[in-house]
Order: structure tokens, then C-alpha cells, then sequence
């Protein structure tokens, strides 16, 4: 078993290479799907390998996106930590719902109908399409550090205890500021 699951691990690194971590996580999500694509795994018969990969560019790309780990974890652990993490409730059900039919293909020998097989692509595509970060947001949160860094350079000795929390990554909800004062 050990060793049929490394040949398959292997496999897996040659077909979409290693992670690059510079490169953002939408970007990569949105290349190893046309990857997959190209391996044409469908006209093959090759339908529960075909939903491995799928799932896992999914899995990858929510892991790195909210960085929460879901890669290594069981369709209801991910679902778990997607909700600690307060994800969007609609993103949260199609995630559950698109790794919960990837389960079926991958582990109860469930066979798709064609239809199917490209709907859930499509949700996949659909997960990384509405969650990935907009340019100017990624813009903004950069102005607002800068700002609030040069702020925090000019404030007198008694604000300076009064510090502002950091800005959130794209896609969590703000928390209002709190002074330390107050967190107390």
C-alpha cells in the first residue's frame, strides 16, 4: 500500500510540478486545470482519476487562498475548517457539495454522466472564479499598510500605544481596530 501510494504521489508531482510559491494561488488553480484538461482523462475512461485531481487543484488552491488547511484532510474536516475560518456560506455549500461528489467518484465507484462530469468542473472553475483576489483590492490593502505604517512613524509617545490591527487578507471580514488598552 506504502508503496503504491508514493508511485501515485510521484505521479501526481510530474503531472502538475511543484507548488511555486510565488505565483498566486488562482493563477496555479487556473493552470493545473487546463492541465487536466489536456490529460483528457474523461475520453480515456479515466473518470476517478480525473476527479482526484480535480478535487485536489480545489483543495490546493483553498488552502492557499485562505490558508486553512484542507489538502490533507477529509471532505467533513474541510468543511470544518472552512467554517472556523467564517468563509462565505455559499462557498462553504458549493466547496462541500463539489468535494462531497468528488467522494462519491473517488471512493464509492459512483460513474458521472457526462453532463455531470462537466458541471463539476465548471464548480470548480466557479470556486476559484469567485473567491480569487481582485487586483484593487490587493492594491488597497497594500495603500492601507503603507498608510498606516507612516502613521504609526509620525504619532506622538502617548499614541503609540494605540495601534491599529493589521489589515485582513482579501476575503476575511475587518475587525473594528481596538486600542491594547481595550483588548485588555
Amino acid at each position: 500500500f506504502g508503496y503504491r501510494y508514493y508511485k501515485k504521489l510521484k505521479a501526481k508531482k510530474e503531472i502538475f510540478g511543484e507548488q511555486e510559491a510565488l505565483k498566486p494561488a488562482d493563477g496555479e488553480a487556473y493552470e493545473r486545470l487546463a492541465k487536466l484538461q489536456e490529460m483528457d482523462l474523461i475520453t480515456q475512461g479515466r473518470i476517478k482519476e480525473y476527479y482526484i485531481l480535480l478535487s485536489e487543484i480545489v483543495r490546493r488552491y483553498l488552502e492557499r487562498r485562505f490558508e486553512i488547511p484542507v489538502v490533507e484532510r477529509t471532505t467533513s474536516e474541510a468543511y470544518y475548517e472552512m467554517k472556523k475560518a467564517e468563509l462565505d456560506k455559499r462557498l462553504i455549500m458549493n466547496a462541500r457539495e463539489f468535494l462531497e461528489q468528488s467522494d462519491l467518484v473517488k471512493f464509492a465507484k459512483h460513474v458521472p454522466e457526462e453532463k455531470t462530469i462537466q458541471a463539476d468542473y465548471e464548480t470548480a472553475k466557479n470556486i476559484i472564479d469567485s473567491t480569487k483576489p481582485t487586483p484593487s483590492a490587493g492594491r488597497e490593502a497594500q495603500l492601507l499598510r503603507v498608510v498606516a505604517a507612516s502613521q504609526e512613524d509620525n504619532l506622538p509617545e502617548s499614541a503609540s500605544e494605540e495601534t491599529v490591527e493589521p489589515v485582513p487578507a482579501a476575503g476575511r471580514e475587518a475587525q473594528p481596530p481596538q486600542s491594547k488598552k481595550a483588548q485588555k
